[in-house]
């Protein structure tokens, strides 16, 4: 919907197609929303190693501490933009009360999701694309966000195999659940109150999901950061996991200009599988 001073989106008040919602930080900080965790390496059982092969170890150990390190503490963003189809009478401001001739019909606004690198080694999107600081690609569903730069991790791992699992540990599938719930053709308001099932990220009110792509189930902590053993569960998604759950005292994180503010929920919400 319209007012005067902007538009009501999923139960944000007063957004301008240039305000940036639901921002979301991966990187290696615990800060982080998604943080990155360490591959798992199974500890050597061997308690009678040669003084060659405890070298080895420890070098192995190091490589592994260095590539964790590739990873910056805020490491890439993501964000919400509202885009305005280019349709006639789509003016954010109030449309004329007297006007009844039939031409004041408003086309809802479409929400577009972008990813910014904000890290020194870049953020990979799917394999091809390599963002360099400050460059920002729209998302779409499917597409894979890695926080590992190839050409570096190759200098450090000549295994092709190991590469692959640092690349899947590191990685994160984007599930615009929005999106999907539009192609699933739901009304236009009904996306204000269902809630979605994602993995790794995502807030209560936030129409963004993430799934680690190393696809290993949850063992222990359900509630941990994401890491290869499980996706990431983000606090404030978890109150709004089923329709069962939450209330109207949820709230949704937003960003606008640089300010954070909370506003009701009211949005798909993101949970870890």
């Amino acid at each position: 919907s319209q007012s005067e001073d902007g538009l009501t989106f999923l139960g944000l008040n007063n957004l301008l197609p240039s305000d940036r919602f639901n921002e979301y930080v991966l990187g290696r900080s615990a800060k982080a929303d998604i943080t990155a965790q360490k591959l798992d390496i199974p500890a050597t059982t061997n308690t009678n190693q040669t003084e060659q092969q405890k070298q080895q170890e420890e070098k192995k150990r190091k490589s592994h501490d260095y590539i964790h390190a590739m990873i910056s503490n805020r490491h890439c963003r993501m964000y919400c933009l509202l885009n305005l189809p280019n349709k006639p009478n789509n003016s954010l401001q109030k449309n004329n009360a007297n006007n009844t001739n039939g031409n004041n019909t408003q086309h809802p606004p479409e929400m577009e999701v972008f990813v910014e690198d904000t890290s020194g080694n870049g953020t990979l999107i799917n394999g091809t694309t390599l963002l360099r600081k400050n460059e920002r690609r729209k998302l779409h569903t499917g597409d894979v966000i890695c926080l590992l730069n190839p050409k570096l991790l190759y200098k450090k791992i000549r295994n092709g195999n190991e590469r692959k699992r640092y690349m899947q540990q590191y990685s994160y599938v984007f599930v615009n659940l929005y999106e999907q719930e539009r192609h699933w053709n739901y009304n236009y308001s009904s996306s204000q109150s269902l809630c979605g099932v994602g993995g790794g990220g995502g807030g209560v009110g936030s129409p963004l999901s993430f799934v680690s792509s190393s696809g290993r189930k949850g063992q222990n902590n359900s509630n941990s950061n994401s890491n290869g053993k499980s996706a990431a569960v983000n606090p404030r998604a978890t109150r709004c996991h089923s329709t069962s759950v939450g209330s109207r005292d949820d709230l949704t994180r937003r960003k606008v200009n640089g300010q954070s503010s909370s506003n009701a929920a009211a949005g798909a919400a993101a949970a870890a599988t």
